[in-house]
């Protein structure tokens, strides 16, 4: 798995793929667009890109919209968004929300802080004053002390050290431990020490 190539995009390629090209049963559509996403990869991987037909983006232009957002966009939007008074996390929140609320105020990571941006700027071009717009979080803020440090460094009532889980105090305490494989060993090296390290799963019947 090339963890370089997004698999949600690879499906996203095929059902596009398959709403475009071919024609007949649906068991020969699925095979035309198989084919067309294979042809399109094999191009990312020798070119280091590829272009689709304009039919492509307008059918993904139905569901999807883009955005680019810098990173000073990023720390001011964690910034405001910390600014805004919010309900602070009742007891019934799960864990995995624990530091993300600190008197009340939201704090926002900045991959969630580039989601809300991309949403203020959708709200703007919505055509409709009723479309309903929802950015979700998609990591926790503790994992990005210099962004979330950087941008809030002007509020008195703010530690870093407060929004910690309690899974992550201590963490940068602990020891590290350190597996090298030399450069001129390779892949092969490296398969050598995968194997040497992690034992083998017993098959089943035996």
């Amino acid at each position: 798995m090339d963890i370089l190539i997004s698999s949600n995009f690879e499906r996203l390629l095929w059902f596009l793929a398959f709403e475009i090209y071919g024609s007949g049963t649906v068991n020969e559509k699925r095979k035309v667009a198989g084919q067309k996403v294979k042809e399109w990869l094999e191009e990312l991987k020798s070119n280091g890109g590829f272009g689709v037909e304009e039919a492509i983006l307008s059918a993904a232009k139905r569901d999807f919209e883009s955005e680019r957002v810098s990173n000073d966009e990023t720390i001011d939007m964690i910034r405001k968004q910390y600014s805004y008074q919010t309900p602070a996390a009742t007891s019934d929140a799960s864990s995995g929300t624990n530091g993300t609320t600190h008197n009340g105020k939201y704090i926002l990571d900045p991959h969630s802080a580039v989601g809300v941006v991309a949403a203020h700027r959708s709200i703007e071009r919505a055509r409709s004053a009723d479309t309903i717009h929802i950015a979700l979080a998609t990591a926790h803020p503790a994992k990005f002390a210099a962004a979330v440090e950087k941008a809030l460094e002007a509020e008195k009532d703010f530690r870093f050290e407060d929004l910690l889980p309690e899974q992550f105090i201590g963490l940068d305490r602990l020891p590290k431990r350190k597996l090298l494989v030399k450069k001129e060993d390779g892949i092969e090296g490296l398969r050598k020490l995968i194997r040497k390290i992690v034992p083998r799963p017993e098959r089943q019947g035996r």
